[in-house]
């Protein structure tokens, strides 16, 4: 449960967002009370959610009076992930996010590894610095590569996607399927991250790529229990190259599709302060070929991803601090070593 709490606190957004929602500016934003916003929420979680425990998620919104009674966005959060743990509300997310950290580079023992931390991609500019810092890392290393995606608690699918393109094969990546059955396509494409709608791929940033594919290269994944949302579907995507193996141990398990609405209430009743929060709600379970679960399918409702090469030891200790990347364990290492100097790059 604590490890849940924590992820809820560093986790915006699971994966690719489904666009049922759109962000708009707070200019143009409409204030709401929190009260109002979390029975939208709670009706939108009915109509649309995957709700893992249905009789919990019953029974604790009839206490809540269907969301009228909620008072704070913790509360709502805590109700939220009684429907699903993908789920969340997050306060302040203005602040929260306002610096982020960016991908950074470093060569041990002759492995370039290439540390790439969680990122919810809320400001423009630190978006397009996140993907192209993860871009000329990759473009100006020589020889294999190690990608630490431990201690990656998620956020934003696309910058690390788009920032990861020249070693991901264009295409579809994997497919989201709403709780009615409803299917969507993820693909890279020259654009980036988009999804299939209406007959053509949308791409929400475009940053475009403009490095050349890497597609012969080796790389090293290392992922562990931490690796969790947005993490887990940049794996996924990864996978798409045969050059790619996993090491480590199973990820988090945070994978399912996401929408998120921005809503904007005051602080409290007498107060004139208003916070910018962010409603996460779960709406889709994930198919993907590239990777499998502890079942051996392909199919993923918050199940883990396994890695193609377990470790003997969690590749991160983490502590207190669920984000932390560093340093690797040297028995991990030893095991990528020896991956790079086989022959052949095909798992």
């Amino acid at each position: 449960m604590k490890r849940l709490v924590q992820y809820a606190k560093v986790a915006i957004s699971a994966c690719f967002v489904f666009l049922l929602f759109s962000y708009v500016s707070v200019q143009n934003g409409n204030i709401t009370t929190i009260q109002e916003s979390a029975v939208e929420v709670v009706a939108y979680m009915n109509m649309n959610g995957i709700i893992n425990h249905p009789a919990e998620w019953r029974k604790a919104v009839d206490a809540v009076n269907q969301g009228r009674s909620i008072k704070s966005i913790p509360q709502l959060n805590s109700l939220l992930k009684i429907a699903n743990k993908h789920s969340s509300a997050i306060p302040s997310v203005n602040q929260q996010y306002a610096v982020e950290k960016m991908p950074t580079k470093r060569s041990v023992d002759g492995l370039t590894i290439i540390n790439i931390p969680s990122f919810h991609g809320l400001d423009k500019p630190q978006k397009r610095k996140y993907i192209s810092t993860l871009a000329s890392d990759v473009e100006n290393t020589r020889g294999p590569i190690v990608l630490n995606l431990a201690g990656n608690t998620g956020g934003d699918t696309e910058s690390m996607i788009d920032g990861l393109a020249a070693l991901i094969p264009n295409g579809l990546l994997w497919t989201e399927v709403a709780k009615k059955g409803k299917q969507y396509r993820v693909s890279l494409t020259k654009d980036g991250l988009g999804r299939l709608m209406g007959g053509s791929v949308k791409n929400t940033f475009k940053m475009g790529q403009t490095e050349k594919k890497k597609l012969t290269t080796k790389v090293a994944v290392i992922m562990d229990n931490w690796s969790a949302s947005a993490a887990e579907f940049t794996i996924m995507a990864l996978k798409k190259n045969p050059h790619v193996k996993l090491f480590g141990v199973p990820s988090a398990g945070f994978t399912s599709a996401n929408t998120s609405k921005m809503f904007y209430s005051p602080l409290s009743e007498n107060s004139w302060a208003i916070d910018t929060w962010v409603a996460v709600c779960t709406v889709g379970t994930v198919k993907c070929d590239q990777v499998a679960n502890a079942m051996g399918t392909h199919v993923f409702s918050n199940t883990p991803i396994v890695p193609d090469v377990w470790t003997a030891r969690a590749p991160v200790v983490h502590t207190d601090n669920p984000q932390k990347q560093w340093p690797i364990d040297e028995t991990v290492l030893t095991q990528v070593r020896n991956w790079f100097a086989e022959k052949s790059a095909l798992r």
